[in-house]
């Protein structure tokens, strides 16, 4: 996954930001059902 960062303003925020504690709580909630259906393997 990539994200955008659109301007320094937003990157000086994610510095203050606890990036691992929002990846451990991103991790607890899951992830979302797929949107599309499962590809079948040969």
């Amino acid at each position: 996954i990539y994200f955008v960062i659109d301007s320094f303003d937003v990157l000086f925020q994610l510095i203050d930001m606890d990036l691992i504690g929002l990846i451990h709580q991103a991790r607890k909630l899951g992830m979302y059902p797929p949107v599309y259906e499962k590809k079948l393997s040969s």
